[in-house]
């Protein structure tokens, strides 16, 4: 993908972030939060950074991606699939935050 396509990709999805709920019953797994932004892309020098941390240079559509998004400004919702996946559950019961 082109750079221009990672930012028509970052306007979409945080236009459906905008509406998102939380869905606490059958979805396990990682959830975004309403509202939820992409953080600012990485400079060159700091995707450089990291291909010397790694070892090998990175493919084009990820060094894309890299520019124009990196990560989430909010954590995401962890729904806990080790609990009972009902209705009656707590809020507080079904769900576990953490940081990516």
């Amino acid at each position: 993908m082109k750079r221009n396509d990672w930012k028509t990709f970052k306007k979409k999805s945080e236009e459906k972030f905008e509406k998102i709920e939380v869905n606490y019953v059958n979805v396990w797994g990682f959830q975004e939060q309403k509202n939820t932004k992409w953080n600012t892309g990485l400079s060159t020098e700091e995707i450089k950074e990291l291909e010397k941390h790694f070892g090998f240079s990175l493919p084009k559509d990820y060094y894309e991606m890299l520019k124009t998004i990196n990560g989430f400004d909010k954590d995401h919702i962890s729904i806990n699939p080790d609990k009972k996946k009902t209705k009656e559950n707590s809020k507080e019961d079904a769900i576990n935050i953490q940081m990516i």
